[in-house]
């Protein structure tokens, strides 16, 4: 703190220390964060239970204790943040019966009319081309707009999952933050509305599109805005737009999941909806968290574009990037990003979703390889 500009920050590179005094003696890294090298362990199995000459994509320590419960054939598991099953292929004898995606199919949404607010723009249902989004969600007040691939929480009104397929090439639309709109069967109006817009701006928000990815009409922009700092979309959320196009332009073609989350107590895990309201402003919920999940295919997409013809040649990259007002960023993009680069399963616990459960695109295997898989470097 210095008195005469304030407080100073300072984003140091890894390995950098600075102490305290010289009497300060650095006890060691402890692998809270797989980022840093120096928290990176080895993994070393042998017995008559493993598999030989077997080599694994890194995972996290918390795994360790699935694969022990595993090797002790233990039934009655303790609540851990280890994943079922997700070790197992190391076993000779590593079964996935046990392990099933929960059936927990998701209810369509009613159909009705759209009512634009705020500028003219192309009224028209959407057109359903990027595939049937597949996932389960744990909140009954969710549903699926089938045609925008998009699971929407009709309680809270804002976009849970939002499922776009980027090519190589592909025209980003505008964010338009000041389009909103209404389905027929909403009791508000364009000017409720635009009372929440105008409390939104006071506190220098926003609703912004999770997915400018999408076609300019009026059913995607609806399903697609969400409350967002004006800093944050301008910047961070802008910087991760680029990074998908980027990686559209380097591999052809994205699978790309974006949408809300809300960790307001920073415990990991997803807020109670009391919670949500209590945070949200003039009615309008306010994600702490954006999620974006890309996913490549180094050997070709399936018919529909949303899977890999061969589920192993599937890679997948993610991020949860906060949604805060930040005046100003010491890194770079690719450095920020990282920072927030998170396995798929984090999402699932902030979002209150589950992704990969299509039995028919993702075999168990891959779906739990995909979901705890983490990234030492930006693809």
């Amino acid at each position: 703190m210095d008195p005469l500009i304030d407080t100073s920050e300072y984003s140091s590179k890894h390995l950098e220390r600075y102490f305290s005094n010289s009497a300060y003696t650095l006890s060691g890294n402890h692998g809270y964060d797989f980022r840093l090298a120096s928290m990176h362990a080895l993994f070393v199995a042998y017995g008559p239970s493993f598999k030989r000459a077997y080599s694994v994509e890194p995972f996290q320590n918390i795994e360790i204790f699935e694969l022990v419960s595993d090797l002790l054939d233990l039934h009655n598991r303790p609540p851990n943040n280890g994943t079922a099953g997700s070790l197992r292929h190391m076993l000779v004898n590593g079964l996935y019966t046990d392990v099933q995606p929960p059936n927990t199919a998701q209810a369509s949404c009613p159909t009705g009319a759209v009512t634009v607010c705020g500028a003219t723009i192309n009224n028209t249902a959407c057109s359903g081309q990027n595939g049937k989004l597949q996932l389960n969600s744990y909140a009954t007040s969710r549903c699926l707009y089938d045609q925008c691939n998009a699971l929407y929480d009709t309680d809270l009104a804002y976009p849970a999952a939002i499922q776009s397929v980027v090519v190589a090439g592909a025209s980003f639309q505008p964010f338009r933050p000041n389009v909103t709109f209404l389905f027929s069967n909403q009791s508000a109006t364009c000017q409720s509305v635009a009372d929440q817009m105008n409390a939104l701006h006071q506190k220098n928000m926003s609703l912004y599109s999770l997915a400018p990815f999408n076609a300019d009409n009026a059913q995607n922009f609806l399903l697609q805005k969400v409350a967002m700092y004006d800093s944050f979309a301008n910047v961070q959320w802008q910087w991760a737009i680029n990074k998908t196009a980027s990686y559209a332009s380097q591999f052809n073609q994205l699978m790309v999941i974006t949408g809300a989350a809300f960790d307001a107590d920073n415990d990991g895990l997803a807020d109670s909806r009391d919670m949500i309201r209590n945070q949200s402003i003039d009615g309008v919920a306010v994600p702490t968290h954006i999620y974006l999940i890309l996913l490549r295919c180094d050997s070709g997409w399936s018919m529909d574009n949303t899977s890999c013809a061969n589920a192993s040649d599937a890679h997948v990259i993610s991020f949860l990037i906060p949604n805060i007002p930040v005046p100003s960023i010491c890194e770079g993009p690719d450095d920020y990003l990282y920072q927030y680069t998170a396995r798929v399963k984090d999402v699932e616990q902030l979002a209150g979703l589950q992704f990969f459960t299509d039995v028919a695109k993702w075999d168990i295997r891959n779906s739990l390889r995909l979901r705890i898989q983490i990234n030492q470097n930006l693809w």
